[in-house]
């Protein structure tokens, strides 16, 4: 306190009116970081601590980044105009990958199913950037990304430029997130809401390789439905019997000791004999 009341004491180059006087000397400038520093920890004691002011000093970035490591929540209190968004952006989702729905740009569905784009008068030109971050640490956030399926992949989004790319990173984090990619069957795999992407093919091979449980979204897998009752083959639109047989062979490759489950699990009885290999067991 005797400190921030007293700088003038402290620092011979203080001027009582001039906003930049600690600009004129590294002893100076280290003072003042250090009297901001000793502000910030009062005003964290007292409850009223905002380090997302308009105006702050230029270390105040730092003082940002560490609020949001502590609360990556914040992240919906920062303006995205601001030329340290990215940077910051790209801090919270380290921390919180699901903190990705509170970047503009991010999708989101309506009461009504409609896909809505949060905030999308200020999304940041680096929110494909700032996506990446968040798919690394979860690849299911990819049901955030505009281009992707509803849960139920019963409607679909119109894709931004670089989709492929982000679900790419997706796939190979969480299999799973192919669920999301479209081309994938809806849950009671009767009905494909939107034609396979340019890339599907190649998606669903990453997938299968994080994961061989994601052969369950491919079109024309064998599954089953969400009342367990049973097993069915989805409606295959878009991906030939070699491409599903290329895209099996890649699971095979990446999980042998699973061969048996893949194979007698995911792949429709008609189709067995195209994996008859001796390294494969009977199923």
């Amino acid at each position: 306190g005797w400190v921030a009341t007293h700088p003038q004491l402290l620092h011979p180059e203080f001027h009582p009116t001039r906003a930049d006087w600690w600009t004129k000397g590294p002893k100076t400038y280290f003072r003042k970081v250090c009297d901001d520093l000793y502000d910030v920890q009062l005003e964290k004691l007292d409850g009223v601590y905002n380090p997302f002011e308009a105006n702050i000093d230029p270390w105040g970035r730092a003082f940002q980044a560490q609020e949001l490591r502590e609360q990556p929540r914040r992240i919906n209190e920062v303006d995205s105009t601001m030329p340290d968004y990215e940077y910051l952006a790209k801090v919270a989702l380290s921390v919180q990958p699901y903190e990705l729905l509170y970047i503009p740009g991010a999708l989101r569905w309506g009461v009504h199913g409609q896909p809505i784009i949060y905030n999308e008068w200020q999304i940041p030109p680096a929110f494909v950037e700032i996506a990446k971050v968040a798919l690394r640490k979860d690849g299911m956030m990819l049901r955030q990304i505009p281009g992707s399926l509803d849960h139920s992949r019963n409607r679909a989004s119109t894709a931004l430029p670089g989709y492929a790319e982000l679900a790419r990173i997706a796939v190979q984090q969480d299999g799973r997130a192919l669920m999301y990619v479209p081309g994938t069957p809806n849950e009671w795999g009767n009905d494909q809401v939107a034609p396979p992407i340019p890339e599907y093919i190649e998606l669903a091979k990453l997938a299968v390789k994080n994961d061989y449980r994601a052969l369950e979204y491919v079109p024309g897998a064998r599954f089953t439905q969400p009342n367990g009752v049973g097993t069915y083959v989805s409606v295959n639109g878009g991906v030939n019997q070699a491409d599903f047989a290329a895209i099996v062979e890649a699971a095979l490759q990446a999980w042998p000791d699973k061969s048996g489950e893949i194979i007698g699990g995911y792949v429709p009885p008609g189709d067995w004999d195209l994996f008859l290999k001796p390294e494969y067991p009977s199923v």
